[in-house]
């Protein structure tokens, strides 16, 4: 068979199918394999980030914990300052009480 037969033969074979591609396009027929492919491959993504989603909502918590924290650490530093001022206080009370007995 000459080169010139086998080159019509497979341009015929190539729009022939391009042909009936584009008609498939056309007309919005997709195989059932297509759809539910893309549907799982949708189901999977939302999968996905539900967990980021649900990761986030963990680090979320975790931070309010950690603020909660913080402001009980500036409670207690307040009350070791009130503590301290009442410990010189009473160590002020005690040298007074100490030379009035001696006096």
């Amino acid at each position: 068979m000459p080169i010139e037969k086998k080159s019509l033969i497979s341009s015929l074979k190539t729009t022939k199918k391009a042909n009936v591609a584009k008609e498939d396009f056309v007309s919005g027929t997709v195989s059932a394999g297509t759809k539910s492919a893309g549907i799982r491959a949708s189901a999977a993504k939302v999968a996905g980030l539900r967990a980021s989603a649900a990761k986030v909502a963990g680090l979320r918590a975790s931070a309010a914990k950690v603020a909660g924290l913080r402001a009980s650490a500036g409670k207690v530093a307040g009350l070791r300052a009130s503590a301290a001022k009442v410990a010189g206080k009473r160590a002020s009370a005690a040298r007074v009480a100490g030379t009035r007995h001696v006096s």
